[in-house]
């Protein structure tokens, strides 16, 4: 028997009583004793259209003989039986329903990735997580769930004394890429940000360049911070290339901080033929491996100095695109949460 993490999330029609509902549906497929369920959580929608109303999320524990593919169509099936269809990432939604964790496994493929590439970003996803799975160790980074939700919960503290919270460290091998993103984060579209990033915003964006041309940070406010750097794959090995670049960034300061932002989150900013396309994963396959997010042969120990970080692998031909996915990310991080009571009505 393997165990699975799945989380669950809802926000059109009544999203309390189709998440029950789906609920139920999961126990019928998985049973009653093999099924665990946190809270329900209510948060605001993040990274989607404006005007969008609150989610509910929660996240179950499944003790199965299934595979995590078998797992994954399962949830589909619910999906599809509800009334889900699957458009755009970050869109209102009746039902979602995504696997987070299966049997310690690393799945990179256009339909599954496990871990869930976005799970360490989203407080909403940790937080229930760390109720019913505190001490289930997530693979890529080899940190409890407790540990993470605990990093993201201070990051949200701090973001409301406004103080430090997030920095986040964008990597490519493309200088003229990072260029296009930072221009983009610099001046966002009406639709590359949320209600919540707006209120979050209470500096205007500040750009510090370094002496290094390839290097520019992104002040978003006071407590918020995006470094672009593009890293050169051709001088030496990518991972030593990749290593040394984090290195810098874990000793960076910039002065007219009260104190330095932790480096909450390392992202590489790939080309893809479009972030949309269904096998964008393929032209990002070797970075996938060197950030240990789909099986690798590869020795691991030259990587431990950044090996705890969570990481993030964007596609990112589109600035705009790869901009809101920052900022989306962001606000993942640091937004409101409310535990909204048991996950079943008693």
């Amino acid at each position: 028997m393997a165990q699975s993490l799945i989380s669950l999330g809802a926000n059109l029609g009544n999203p309390r009583q189709l998440m029950q509902l789906a609920g139920k549906m999961i126990l019928d497929r998985f049973g009653t004793s093999n099924v665990t369920f946190s809270r329900l959580y209510r948060t605001p929608a993040v990274g989607g259209p404006t005007g969008q109303d609150d989610f509910y999320n929660a996240v179950a524990k499944i003790e199965s003989s299934n595979t995590a593919f078998e797992i994954w169509r399962s949830l589909h099936e619910i999906e599809q039986l509800l009334g889900r269809r699957r458009r755009h990432r970050w869109e209102a939604r009746r039902i979602d329903l995504d696997v987070l964790l299966h049997a310690g496994e690393r799945h990179w493929t256009p339909t599954l990735k496990i871990p869930h590439p976005r799970m360490l970003m989203r407080t909403f996803v940790l937080e229930p997580a760390c109720e019913i799975a505190s001490d289930w160790i997530e693979p890529v980074t080899g940190q409890t769930i407790a540990g993470l939700s605990q990093m993201l919960q201070q990051s949200r503290a701090n973001e409301q004394l406004g103080i430090a919270a997030i920095h986040i460290l964008v990597l490519s091998e493309s200088e003229q890429r990072i260029q296009r993103i930072a221009q983009s984060l610099i001046e966002p579209t009406h639709d590359s940000i949320s209600n919540h990033d707006k209120a979050t915003l209470v500096d205007s964006t500040k750009v510090r360049s370094t002496e290094d041309s390839k290097q520019t940070v992104v002040r978003m406010s006071r407590s918020r911070r995006i470094t672009l750097q593009s890293v050169d794959p051709q001088s030496r090995t990518i991972s030593q290339t990749l290593i040394e670049a984090t290195r810098r960034q874990l000793n960076y300061q910039i002065v007219d901080y009260e104190k330095e932002l932790p480096l909450q989150l390392l992202v590489f900013a790939g080309a893809s033929p479009d972030p949309e396309a269904i096998h964008w994963e393929d032209y990002c396959r070797s970075w996938a491996e060197l950030f240990e997010l789909s099986p690798t042969n590869q020795d691991t120990n030259e990587r431990n100095a950044f090996r705890r970080l969570p990481k993030y692998l964007l596609s990112a031909d589109d600035p705009v695109w790869a901009a809101h996915e920052l900022q989306a990310a962001m606000t993942a991080m640091t937004c409101p949460i409310e535990a909204s009571g048991a996950f079943f009505d008693d």
